[in-house]
């Protein structure tokens, strides 16, 4: 009968009895629907959240879909109620089950930004796991260029020494060579006798 008599004082133009008789049947009666229209009216005529959403939680346990979103808004945002983003979804669900659109777009909405923050990871993780594998190369590259080095350095040490070895036997080689050539003169030159009684 409330809502009745809402709907009268609305179509007569008495918004002020309109919204007596909404809160009656809200407030007494704890019919959903004028809950809802009730939580509404403080929301945009009063701009009163915390009595928006004190209706709007009411209607919204009662199963009426445009409550339950607009209790979950409610929630995400902290706004007549401790902000609750995680109850704010379970409100948005069981609104969208029952066909709310907007809650079917805010659940599609969050459905998005999910798999765009999954995938701004994914590409995240694939840049680290790339860098780690270039930064990886470069220390086996550096690696292998101070093994070449070393072995360069050796190599040339080697060549050195063998140039030295070589040199001195050449050395050797040639003082031999005299010697040898200082006792074949000595060998090939005649022998001189002097008698003995000289």
């Amino acid at each position: 009968e409330y809502m009745e008599i809402a709907e009268q004082q609305k179509a007569i133009g008495d918004s002020r009895g309109a919204v007596q008789a909404c809160y009656i049947a809200a407030d007494w009666y704890h019919l959903e629907k004028a809950e809802f229209l009730y939580g509404n009216y403080c929301e945009n005529i009063l701009g009163d959240m915390d009595a928006a959403a004190e209706y709007y939680g009411k209607a919204a346990q009662q199963g009426n879909a445009d409550a339950q979103y607009r209790y979950g808004k409610c929630l995400e945002i902290g706004t007549g109620v401790p902000k609750n983003p995680g109850e704010a979804v379970i409100w948005y669900q069981k609104a969208a089950a029952q066909g709310q659109e907007d809650a079917s777009q805010e659940l599609e909405q969050r459905k998005r930004a999910r798999e765009d923050a999954q995938k701004r990871l994914d590409e995240e993780r694939r840049k680290e796991k790339e860098k780690k594998q270039r930064e990886e190369l470069e220390r086996e590259r550096e690696k292998t260029e101070k093994i070449i080095q070393a072995c360069e350095k050796t190599l040339k040490q080697t060549t050195t020494s063998k140039i030295k070895t070589e040199k001195k036997r050449s050395k050797v080689d040639k003082a031999l060579d005299k010697v040898i050539d200082i006792s074949s003169d000595i060998l090939d030159a005649p022998v001189k006798t002097e008698s003995l009684s000289d």
